[in-house]
């Protein structure tokens, strides 16, 4: 889950490190209810996901 407190929609690029969740090629990423999105991961195990974030407000990801 990820927090924008500011006044105004951003959009930014987060890394996330997926070592210990058991996915070692591809995972399957949703922003809250949306389309599943395919990414491979990297040789640390990670993945960049670029996320929207409403204005003062919420938003989450669901990784599979």
């Amino acid at each position: 889950m990820v927090f924008n407190p500011l006044d105004k929609e951003i959009v930014r690029e987060i890394k996330l490190p997926l070592y210990y969740s058991g996915i070692s090629k591809i995972a399957y990423v949703r922003e809250r209810e949306g389309a599943k999105k395919k990414y491979i991961l990297n040789r640390e195990y990670e993945i960049n996901v670029k996320v929207t974030i409403p204005a003062n407000s919420n938003t989450w990801l669901v990784i599979e």
